[in-house]
């Protein structure tokens, strides 16, 4: 017997929707690896490496990713300390009797 309630086919439609997401990122994740396939050097500032182009970008998109979250939580910490602030209170300590 058939399930008719509309709640279940829009679960049905999400789920075929990450399917398609997911073998698209797929299909352009090896794309990208197989374009990026040619040696580079790579040069810091106190070594160079010689690596596939394609490693390399990952290694940044890595190093990228982990930095932005770095940063990003340590900016929300001090941007949510800023907006909650101390309560208001008179010059004694005592909250404010007006």
């Amino acid at each position: 017997m058939a399930d008719s309630r509309p709640g279940r086919k829009r679960i049905g439609n999400r789920r075929l929707v990450r399917l398609i997401v997911a073998g698209l990122a797929l299909i352009y994740g090896v794309l990208f690896v197989v374009l990026n396939r040619g040696k580079v050097r790579i040069h810091f500032v106190f070594f160079t490496v010689s690596s596939r182009l394609w490693v390399g970008l990952v290694v940044c998109l890595v190093l990228g990713a982990l930095l932005g979250q770095a940063l990003g939580g340590s900016y929300r910490r001090r941007q949510s300390a800023r907006t909650k602030g101390p309560a208001p209170t008179g010059e004694t300590g005592a909250p404010n009797q007006s």
